[in-house]
Parts: structure tokens; sequence; C-alpha cells
């Protein structure tokens, strides 16, 4: 039994670090999307600290919101892997709703990255946010990854409810498992 928990924890440890790499993804995804002509390694080559904390904001905000998708996901390996999930139906059906739940999370994500930056450049007419992250304004760029983190901080509750009630797991208990339950 030990060892199984040993490779359950190796799994689960697998597919956390699968989804900082999703995150990582989806920020790089995102800041292109707002720098069009963007060359993130440039940049950093070049010592762009503003760019270097914009990154870390994408970062932070976009593990903060894809962090509701971890919890369903491992607990359906445990399902799985502790042999309460035994038809290859139940196991399949899990792994599709764990899946979308990841693309929703990422859909939404991406579309909050993309929307705040717009939403400050609205807001801030006479600055052009990107112009001057590029000019290695640390200001504009601490200043942006504040609203990223904010942003992701009170969209975070809304997105865990949205996935719960959106990607319904079935509940399953022993006696559902055994045919003792009703």
């Amino acid at each position: 039994m030990k060892i199984r928990m040993i490779v359950v924890s190796i799994i689960r440890l697998v597919m956390t670090s699968g989804m900082a790499i999703i995150a990582i993804y989806s920020a790089v995804f995102a800041f292109h999307r707002m720098e069009k002509k963007s060359d993130i390694e440039q940049k950093l080559k070049k010592n762009n600290i503003a760019v270097a904390i914009l990154m870390s904001g994408l970062f932070l905000s976009n593990a903060l919101l894809l962090k509701n998708t971890i919890d369903p996901v491992l607990t359906n390996l445990t399902l799985v892997s502790g042999g309460v999930l035994v038809l290859f139906s139940d196991i399949f059906f899990r792994f599709f709703l764990s899946i979308l739940q990841i693309l929703i999370s990422v859909f939404v994500t991406i579309t909050l990255d993309v929307l705040s930056f717009e939403v400050f450049n609205r807001i801030i007419r006479n600055t052009n946010g990107m112009e001057e992250i590029r000019k290695d304004n640390i200001a504009m760029s601490i200043f942006i990854s504040g609203i990223l983190i904010a942003g992701a901080l009170v969209l975070e509750p809304s997105l865990k409810n949205l996935l719960d009630n959106l990607v319904k797991f079935p509940a399953y208990s022993l006696e559902n498992i055994h045919g003792t339950g009703k």
C-alpha cells in the first residue's frame, strides 16, 4: 500500500508540474497577444527588468486561476489509483471532465490577461503600457502586474464556482461501487 501511495504522489507531482507549465505557456501566449511585435527572449537578454516583472505578474496571475483545476484532477487520480473507480467508462469520463476544466481555465486565464491589459490601456489613454515596458519602465510594469494579479485574486472564487457548476464530477462512494448503495 505504501508503494502505491508513493507512485500516486509522484504522478500527482508530475501533474501539478504540468499545470505549472500550462500556466507559463498561457502567460507567454497572453504576452504575445498584448505585445504584437514582442520578442521576450531578446528583451530579457537585454536585461529589460520591466518585461521580467510583467512576465512574473502574468505567471502568478495565471497560476492563481489555474490552481482551481488541480484539485479535481488530483482527486480523480486518487479515486482511480485507490481502486474506487474501476470501470473504464468512469475513468474515461472523469479524465474528459478534467481536460474540459483545464481548457476552460486556460481560456478564462488568457482572456483575463488580455482584457486587463486592454482595460488598462483604455483607462490610461495618454500612455501606451507596452511601449513603456519596452523602454524598461519598471513602475509601469509593476503597476500592470498588480492589475493582473488583483484581477486573478478577484476572479478566482468565481472561476472555481463556475468550474464546480459547469463541469460536475459525479459523486462516488464505496457503497455505490460495491453495489450496496441506492
